[in-house]
């Protein structure tokens, strides 16, 4: 994988600070380059990953080569996740790998770099005319997902959960909200193999679970709501490899069964579109819903989940 310099530009983060995208580093300052790329199917996953950096460098008037960050790649069993939401018309929102408003959420927190973000959806809804909103923008009830069940992924141990925080009015985040807040209500649950699930921005009074409950996959956590460092009602989630939200490093996971019956061709603009005027998303139907198994939805991936014969519940 070979990428010029105006590529670089575009994913090189002067201090792994997102907005600060540049092609030039000056003296001690350090950025971080965001990178993905796909195998072709049935290849070996590689062991490692080497970095081969050419450079001019003015003073000596020459051409340099650098082989820095060798990194060893992980290659585990992914985490398999049931569904978090019931029926279908569900969008994708801010995946991986193209959209960057999680995937380079790079945080200094106590004196060291999380990216807990990197593989989190925001999860939302569309009705039959492929609207999220409907009515009033200001209403957290005009959207559609508000309200809607949220149901555990998998069986596990809740590790922590909040319930008190009011909804945020549609159209904008809040200002000056604590870090602590950042979440809203939420829910986050141990799945076994050093897993650890967060559901986010939950409505005020909605949850089921509390502290150091034991819950079956699809058991009803909470409902959807706008509380926290959110500007419309939706469900973000994610992996990571610690209890706490903000401090840990994301995960990648699959989920077990999904379908694909549209697609949103039109990018990140027209959801933003779509969400801050109650307009219709562009969608182009497939003409048979694409199954899928045992992956990760991709950025804007319209889904419809599969219907499991029975759930569990609180234990």
């Amino acid at each position: 994988m070979a990428l010029d310099r105006d590529v670089i530009g575009r994913r090189l983060l002067l201090g792994g600070r997102r907005g600060s995208e540049t092609a030039s580093l000056g003296p001690s300052q350090f950025g971080v380059v965001f990178l993905h790329f796909g195998l072709d199917a049935g290849a070996r996953v590689p062991e490692a990953l080497v970095h081969e950096i050419d450079r001019f460098a003015e003073p000596l008037k020459s051409e340099l080569s650098m082989r820095v960050a060798d990194t060893l790649v992980i290659d585990t069993a992914l985490p398999v996740l049931g569904a978090p939401l019931r029926g279908s018309g569900y969008v994708a929102g801010d995946g991986c790998c193209v959209s960057i408003r999680h995937v380079r959420v790079l945080l200094p927190l106590n004196g060291a770099f999380r990216l807990a973000q990197r593989f989190a959806i925001d999860w939302v809804k569309i009705d039959d005319e492929n609207r999220i909103v409907r009515g009033d923008l200001k209403d957290v009830k005009s959207y559609r997902i508000y309200g809607e069940p949220v149901l555990a992924v998998a069986d596990g141990s809740v590790v922590g959960a909040r319930n008190d925080l009011p909804d945020q009015a549609p159209g904008a985040l809040p200002a000056n909200l604590p870090i602590s807040e950042a979440d809203g209500n939420f829910v986050g649950l141990a799945i076994g193999g050093r897993a650890f699930v967060l559901y986010a921005h939950l409505r005020p009074g909605s949850g089921r679970v509390r502290f150091g409950d034991r819950v079956g996959r699809g058991a009803i956590t909470g409902e959807l709501g706008n509380t926290g460092n959110s500007q419309a009602p939706h469900l973000h989630l994610h992996v990571m490899d610690r209890p706490d939200d903000l401090q840990a490093d994301g995960l990648p996971y699959v989920f077990e069964a999904f379908a694909i019956p549209t697609d949103a061709e039109a990018g990140t603009s027209d959801f933003d579109r779509a969400e801050a005027t109650g307009s219709p998303l562009t969608l182009t139907r497939r003409s048979a819903p694409l199954a899928v198994r045992k992956a990760l939805p991709l950025d804007l991936s319209i889904v419809d989940w599969e219907p499991r014969a029975s759930e569990g519940g609180t234990q």
